[in-house]
């Protein structure tokens, strides 16, 4: 029973290895995704500093970026 077995997963495995995809034609995309942005939240601390927050509770992560405007040093 176990040969019977084998030799049926084996020819089976050699029939899926033997249907190959034609390489030659490109897929065609998957269609456009709406993008959504929750609303933006800004507000300006004491230091001057202005805060824009966006939330999105989707995965429990946290996230932030620091961008500072100033002149180069020399």
């Amino acid at each position: 029973m176990k040969n019977i077995i084998l030799s049926f997963l084996l020819l089976f495995a050699a029939v899926d290895a033997t249907a190959q995809l034609d390489r030659s034609i490109r897929p065609q995309p998957a269609p456009e995704r709406p993008i959504k942005i929750g609303k933006a939240k800004t507000f300006t601390m004491k230091n001057g500093m202005t805060v824009i927050v966006v939330s999105n509770s989707k995965l429990p992560r946290v996230s932030f970026r620091l961008f500072m405007d100033r002149k180069p040093l020399d």
